[in-house]
């Protein structure tokens, strides 16, 4: 355990590489999800968008530097939503991350589900080390496709427990595109690391079945902590 704590200390140019990304990162998704949220897109969709590509970016980190340089891009991505929560509704960024549906909770449904991804981000690594990059291509990619086809074409709809008692409803028609979007990420993430061929595309299919499922079931706010955890977890009983 002290030697998986020690992995989380950034070195010099891990901790560099780290804080220009994630300043980079902040302000480009940012900056598009302000702007698309400007031009008429729904705060769902641009929240999702905002998501996609800071999971990306913290996977593609995790590939290619060490767990320290993640630490300090999260936080520096962290820093970045606390102040523009902090400044609130009017704020472009809070705007496009802010459901209109979430009022008068929307800051706590802004901060709640950054600190389950931070929790989630760890615990990932944590658990399935560096096959943790699945976990994150698992979460930015299904976790971001859902809401949108949910509110687009879900008919078959049920209702799941939120924090702040907020009502929250997922679709069946949603929970399919999140587990086609999780056995694509999945595909891509076992490539990553190494693993290829039928077997990569059945264990694929497994991650995207037990993290479509976790998130059904999740409450509203809690689902990037328990995707990133599910899939961590099958990451280290299959791959490891």
């Amino acid at each position: 355990m002290l030697n998986q704590l020690r992995e989380f200390c950034p070195t010099p140019a891990s901790g560099a590489l780290g804080a220009l990304s994630g300043l980079t990162m902040f302000l480009f998704a940012g900056w598009l999800a302000a702007s698309c949220r400007r031009r008429g897109l729904r705060a769902g969709d641009t929240r999702k968008l905002f998501h996609f590509c800071i999971f990306n970016a913290a996977a593609l980190l995790r590939w290619q530097s060490d767990a320290g340089c993640l630490v300090v891009f999260g936080s520096t991505v962290a820093l970045g939503i606390f102040l523009v929560t902090w400044r609130g509704p009017g704020n472009g960024v809070f705007d496009a991350l802010a459901r209109p549906s979430d009022a008068p909770r929307q800051r706590l449904h802004v901060i709640s589900p950054l600190l389950c991804t931070a929790v989630g981000g760890v615990a990932a690594q944590l658990i399935a080390g560096r096959l943790a990059i699945i976990a994150y291509l698992i979460g930015g990619w299904g976790d971001a496709i859902g809401e949108p086809v949910g509110i687009r074409w879900g008919k078959h709809q049920y209702t799941v427990p939120s924090l702040g008692g907020i009502p929250a409803k997922r679709s069946l028609e949603g929970s399919l595109a999140v587990f086609m979007a999780s056995a694509i990420a999945a595909a891509l993430g076992l490539s990553l690391v190494g693993y290829s061929g039928g077997v990569a595309f059945g264990v694929a299919c497994l991650f995207a079945f037990v993290t479509t499922t976790v998130e059904a079931v999740s409450p509203h706010g809690l689902d990037n902590l328990t995707i990133l955890i599910a899939a961590a977890l099958v990451a280290n009983w299959c791959m490891t």
